[in-house]
């Protein structure tokens, strides 16, 4: 007698079958319609095509049934459609790299993954040069672990002792970056100076080359440190949250000192002094968005309206993890109208943008963003950033950290600059983000290039490596299906600038443009 369980083995078996059998394996593809266009998204070259109603019912129903089953609705349904030139057309689509086969992950191809990620050489650090800081942020993570409450700074040995480690794991990188991070890292200035310092002349005895990056609230950003900062052209982020009601309420000083308009001017005369030097750089200014204020349009609109051309905005989010809301976090509903607003926006920006008008600085930094983003196509789930390799931290104390965001989570220390990385903490660490995300990414179809989201947000302080929150989930799957949309869209009015935003030299979008489902014949044919 059958069981349950081996019920659902078989039923689990026989749909695996079905699947490989099917003449596109649905894994392979996704058919979806956006704004009344009906488009299918290759998900092994990350092509789009876009499809009239019988083309798109047609490869539908291709990615459920076998051949035999595809002929005999074709014939019932469309009798005057020539199955043998539809055969053609599948064959031609294959031709042009689609519905190539994805690559199999098993036991084997994960441990190499992971050899090859340990092996990596590291181009930069993060150097929490300060467990300290000025202001009592409402969402701050140094803040929520305890990092800021140790009020410590880092000694001038632990700091060159950073700078070696990097430079000792980076092989034969010739380019290589410091990232000043805290709590506030201006804090420890007189260290800042010493670091970069140490840099330079690290240059000339290994042949290196430093660039600086600095991340600080601004509050100490004027005098002799913005001298020094302009001095040595430094990667520039202040974090500001609009305008002074809502950064006040957000970012509030430990002292009760109003610092808002310090902040804004200090963050201005910086970004008027790079654009004057012609520098290559520009000063970036970042926002985040709370249940109190989360009216994206009105903090563009701040930020732009002061001359500010380079502007983050992120939304603070529940944690998977978080047994009661996560601090600063939205609601599920405020997250959907954002998405929707930011949508909106988008969507006239790029309305805009086709008329040949100028849609904003913010908004074509961010159809710049979304056109790149799909070129990043990443071979293992669970990992989509530098953690744990170019994007190491380092705390005061010396202690080795995936990235900045766990710093003092002791759960996550993965060596120390004295010993170095260790291999088995860091091999565990890859393990359990890979793991985690076979079990909830293995069959959704932007797992390779979401790849499981930010692994910061799904690591619990107990060590654990939780899911994803479906909610986050969905708002991916409506994001890549509005960037894959646009993407078409600025395909067709703008190839040049399309190709350019792109960068990627491993797929040719382009080369669908002379293809197309003729409205008449149903057949596939060659643009004159």
């Amino acid at each position: 007698m059958q069981t349950l369980t081996d019920k659902a083995v078989t039923t689990g078996q026989e749909d695996q079958r079905n699947r490989a059998q099917s003449v596109i394996n649905p894994d392979r593809v996704h058919l979806f319609e956006y704004n009344n266009d009906k488009m299918l998204f290759d998900i092994a070259s990350g092509m789009v095509l876009e499809l009239n109603d019988f083309a798109y019912e047609f490869l539908d129903i291709c990615r459920t049934k076998h051949w035999p089953e595809v002929t005999n609705l074709l014939r019932r349904k469309y009798p005057d459609v020539s199955v043998e030139e539809m055969k053609v057309i599948l064959d031609q689509l294959k031709a042009k790299g689609l519905f190539a086969r994805l690559p199999e992950f098993d036991e084997k191809a994960q441990e190499e993954r992971i050899q090859a990620l340990w092996e990596h050489h590291p181009y930069r650090l993060q150097l929490v040069i300060s467990q300290s800081c000025n202001l009592s942020c409402v969402y701050c993570y140094m803040e929520n672990n305890q990092s800021n409450a140790r009020k410590l700074l880092m000694g001038r040995e632990q700091a060159f002792q950073a700078v070696d480690h990097l430079t000792e794991r980076s092989g034969r990188r010739h380019n290589l970056q410091v990232t000043f991070f805290g709590g506030e890292p201006l804090l420890n200035f007189r260290r800042i100076k010493e670091v970069v310092q140490y840099c330079k002349e690290a240059e000339q005895k290994y042949n290196r080359e430093f660039v600086f990056e600095l991340i600080t609230n601004g509050t100490l950003l004027d005098g002799k440190i913005a001298d020094f900062v302009i001095e040595n052209d430094m990667l520039l982020f202040v974090s500001l949250d609009g305008w002074r009601q809502m950064h006040n309420k957000q970012r509030p000083s430990i002292s009760g000192k109003d610092y808002h308009e310090r902040i804004l001017s200090n963050a201005k005369r910086m970004d008027r002094e790079y654009k004057k030097r012609k520098s290559k750089h520009t000063v970036k200014v970042r926002a985040n968005l709370t249940p109190e204020f989360c009216d994206v349009e009105a903090v563009i609109n701040f930020f732009q309206s002061h001359g500010f051309t380079t502007i983050g905005i992120s939304a603070i989010q529940d944690l998977p993890y978080s047994e009661g809301k996560t601090p600063g976090a939205l609601s599920k509903e405020q997250m959907k109208e954002l998405e929707e607003t930011s949508n909106e926006m988008l969507m006239e920006g790029f309305k805009h943008f086709k008329q040949g008008k100028r849609a904003g600085p913010y908004i074509t930094k961010m159809l710049h963003k979304m056109v790149s983003s799909l070129s990043q196509y990443h071979s293992t789930i669970g990992i989509r950033c530098g953690v744990g390799r170019n994007t190491n931290a380092v705390d005061v104390d010396g202690n080795i950290y995936p990235c900045h965001r766990y710093v003092n989570m002791k759960k996550y220390i993965l060596g120390h600059t004295e010993t170095g990385m260790d291999e088995e903490k860091t091999k565990a660490y890859y393990r359990q983000l890979i793991e985690s995300a076979r079990r909830t990414c293995s069959k959704c179809w932007i797992r390779h290039f979401c790849a499981g989201g930010c692994p910061w947000e799904r690591s619990a302080p107990d060590g654990t490596i939780c899911n994803p929150l479906p909610s986050e989930c969905e708002n991916r799957r409506n994001g890549v299906e509005r960037t894959l949309w646009m993407r078409k869209e600025l395909r067709k009015v703008n190839p040049y600038l399309f190709a350019a935003w792109s960068n990627n030299s491993n797929r040719d979008d382009g080369l669908l443009d002379a293809l197309e489902w003729d409205d008449t014949s149903t057949l596939l044919s060659e643009k004159v």
